[in-house]
């Protein structure tokens, strides 16, 4: 849990992740995994009024293949694989209190630093380098 001010927020979350290519020489390792989340935050606005939510979330990482070193020819982006993330936001107090939302979202890697993604089925690419998002 943690408060500053207005605000607060507690956070829990678990994560299992297998990594492969780990001994010998490999010049790739691949990642797989699961996990899960509860985020609850809440904060105090200028009128008074008290703003919360809570995300319960969890994560499917599948099959994320990463070059070892940039000399096997790998340019340190993942080669292929996605991660696969399911949100529900609850609100639970102020003014839309009781609206829930769902959102899956899942980047699958092509080596690139421009892989894709998808929100709710809307596609996006998503530029690794320069954080930003462009809708398609």
């Amino acid at each position: 849990a943690r408060t500053h001010g207005p605000w607060s927020a507690t956070v829990a979350r678990h994560r299992e992740i297998n990594i492969t290519g780990l001994a010998g020489i490999e010049t790739t390792r691949a990642v797989n995994g699961t996990g899960n989340e509860t985020v609850s935050q809440s904060r105090v606005t200028r009128n008074d009024s008290t703003r919360s939510y809570t995300i319960v979330g969890s994560s499917v990482i599948t099959n994320v293949v990463m070059p070892v070193r940039s000399s096997d020819g790998g340019n340190g982006w993942p080669i292929s694989g996605s991660i696969t993330r399911t949100l529900t936001i609850t609100l639970t107090s102020g003014p839309n209190a009781g609206k829930t939302e769902t959102r899956t979202i899942t980047l699958t890697f092509d080596g690139t630093s421009t892989p894709t993604a998808s929100v709710n089925g809307q596609q996006f690419t998503i530029d690794c380098v320069n954080h930003t998002a462009t809708r398609h």
